[in-house]
């Protein structure tokens, strides 16, 4: 079953439009969204804030994925501290807003970091460089497009339309996402309206769908990766959140009572101890 994603929803102060735009994602067939915390220049990072109580149904939770994320803005100062913080492994999804062409390249070639989202409802005064869009590619990072501020704003339809098309022909549609980035309910659209306005952007309609369901579960699997594993190689997990039917695998936990007589480790009988037998030394005359 296709499902489909809005990896942006801005986290604001007012809770109540918030809450109506989630439940609208709802309503519009949206199965997995996520609340954005936006962490500016400099700014410290907040522990991941809880999941916001929309008072559905269980049937409903079911079937509508909440997840927390962090983006953080970042210039030709800024370093790699943000991304040791513990604050920042408590999201989801870790995103960066390079704002200038220093901070693209760090972006897409030196942050461990699964999303690169980049603000194209103004105009960009440096250049996007293809080098780089391909270096993010292989390491497995991703581009988002949000379409809120081209709804939202006149005067920003011009840049978004030019800047998106633009890096589109640079290649970069395989790794693409398109989020809303709405601050409003009146800003959020349908997951198919979006497919079709994807189509202006010059993308095929292979391209749009997957923009919004297939590549979403890649980002979320991959950050999913780097959340949970050692250098995506290794998972460490305690004995206590392993399943019940797994358990026995652990060296020390005896409780096999659960378990299939197939599986149950085999008893070794010990026989009576044999004494040692003492080596000769050999006379050398």
């Amino acid at each position: 079953m296709v499902k489909f994603h809005d990896l942006n929803i801005p986290r604001t102060n007012d809770v109540v439009a918030l809450k109506h735009t989630l439940i609208l994602g709802l309503k519009f067939g949206y199965d997995v969204v996520a609340v954005n915390t936006v962490v500016e220049e400099g700014g410290k990072v907040p522990p991941a804030p809880p999941l916001i109580d929309l008072g559905l149904s269980e049937e409903e939770k079911q079937n509508f994925r909440q997840l927390s994320r962090v983006t953080f803005v970042v210039g030709d100062n800024t370093n790699k501290i943000f991304m040791r913080s513990d604050n920042t492994r408590t999201y989801d999804i870790v995103a960066v807003q390079p704002t200038t062409e220093k901070s693209m390249k760090l972006a897409c070639c030196d942050f461990n970091v699964d999303l690169i989202s980049l603000d194209f409802s103004q105009h960009i005064d440096y250049f996007i460089k293809h080098h780089n869009i391909q270096a993010a590619q292989n390491t497995g990072k991703y581009f988002e497009i949000c379409y809120s501020a081209a709804i939202s704003n006149a005067s920003c339809r011009k840049h978004f339309f030019s800047n998106v098309i633009d890096f589109i022909d640079k290649k970069a549609a395989s790794n693409l996402i398109i989020s809303s980035g709405a601050e409003l309910p009146i800003y959020l659209r349908g997951p198919y309206d979006i497919a079709n306005l994807a189509l202006l952007f010059d993308m095929n309609k292979k391209q749009a769908k997957e923009s919004l369901t297939t590549i979403c579960r890649s980002l979320l699997v991959k950050a999913r990766t780097r959340k949970e594993t050692v250098k995506s190689a290794m998972t460490v997990a305690h004995i206590k959140d392993l399943p019940e039917k797994d358990k026995w695998k652990v060296e020390g936990f005896t409780d096999e009572s659960h378990l299939s007589p197939e599986k149950k480790r085999p008893l070794v009988e010990q026989g009576p101890e044999q004494p040692q037998r003492k080596s000769k030394k050999l006379k050398i005359k």
